[in-house]
C-alpha cells in the first residue's frame, strides 16, 4: 500500500508594508527598498531591506 499523508492549511493573517524612500517628494517619486512582515498568531516580525547607493 501507498502511504498516505494528510495536510492541513492553517488560516493565518499576515500583515506587510514596505519601506520607501522619497528623494524628491515635490514630484512624487519612490522607490520601494524594503518589506515589513507581520503575524500575530505567530509572534513573528521581519524586516528586509537593500539600498544600493
Amino acid at each position: 500500500m501507498g502511504s498516505h499523508h494528510r495536510y492541513v492549511l492553517l488560516a493565518r493573517v499576515n500583515q506587510f508594508g514596505f519601506i520607501r524612500v522619497l528623494p524628491r517628494v515635490e514630484r512624487k517619486e519612490f522607490l520601494n527598498v524594503g518589506t515589513v512582515l507581520f503575524c500575530k498568531k505567530d509572534r513573528f516580525l521581519n524586516v528586509l531591506f537593500r539600498l544600493d547607493i
